[in-house]
């Protein structure tokens, strides 16, 4: 590169570098992650249970070029409101985020990349998440509220014929 740099204009060099840096990116397969919750849906107050995963983006087998994941949870402002960076081992990590009984109701989201990540970003993972909040179903929010007193079950018809309570549908 010294070489290179001492014969063409900075224009051309930094140009030659960007071309080498896409060509190295295209052949060495970029990682992803991926998380996997244990809900679509969260109250204020509750843990948000979640597993890291980091692939190779090519074979979407576990990735051992970084050894750590980052973990954010956004508020609907893409504020920070926690961050976790998590061990990776053998491409998993597990974690989780207490969300505060505080927490207001709305939109949040998640996102986690990894250190090569930062040089990417459309590589980062995201996903958005609704959060229910106690409190403002109480001062009459539109909180969802089933329309019968009766429990709602969707058996087949032999289990409602001896579940008290259900009927067939």
């Amino acid at each position: 590169m010294l070489l290179l740099s001492s014969q063409s204009s900075p224009d051309a060099f930094v140009s030659q570098v960007q071309q080498q840096l896409t060509r190295f990116y295209q052949v060495t397969a970029p990682e992803k992650v991926y998380l996997h919750f244990d809900k679509d849906t969260y109250a204020a107050g509750e843990t948000m249970w979640f597993k890291a995963y980091v692939v190779d983006a090519a074979r979407h087998r576990p990735d051992s070029l970084s050894q750590v994941v980052y973990v954010d949870l956004l508020d609907a402002n893409q504020r920070i409101l926690g961050h976790q960076t998590l061990a990776l081992k053998e491409g998993g990590a597990p974690g989780d985020f207490a969300l505060p009984l505080a927490l207001a109701q709305g939109t949040y989201s998640v996102r986690a990349y990894t250190n090569w990540q930062r040089n990417t970003p459309e590589f980062m993972f995201t996903r958005a998440f609704t959060v229910w909040s106690e409190k403002q179903a109480e001062s009459g929010s539109t909180m969802p509220v089933p329309a019968t007193d009766q429990p709602m079950c969707s058996f087949s018809p032999r289990v409602a014929n001896w579940w008290p309570g259900c009927a067939a549908w």
